[in-house]
């Protein structure tokens, strides 16, 4: 799922700042579900299609770090709901 944007243009299309993005993007925040939902929809994608991009394969430095995160995340989010 590869677009071409930059960091401050997808910020804009997420009402997110472009620090908090680039941040993302170097695995050193985990957006929320909420906020995955936004980059999803500014990437022109769904949230379970960008999940289903994580589950078909392993991914090395920070994409792959991005992905660990959104594994966990949603394990929480499924933890959470069974509670």
């Amino acid at each position: 799922m590869e677009k071409r944007l930059s960091q401050e243009r997808l910020a804009e299309l997420c009402g997110l700042h472009r620090n908090y993005i680039g941040a993302v993007e170097k695995a050193e925040r985990t957006p929320s579900i909420v906020t995955a939902e936004k980059l999803a929809r500014a990437l022109d994608t769904t949230l379970a299609d960008m999940f289903a991009e994580l589950e078909r394969g392993p991914a090395t430095g920070a994409l792959g770090e991005c992905r660990r995160d959104l594994r966990s995340q949603r394990r929480r989010v499924v933890i959470d709901q069974e509670k």
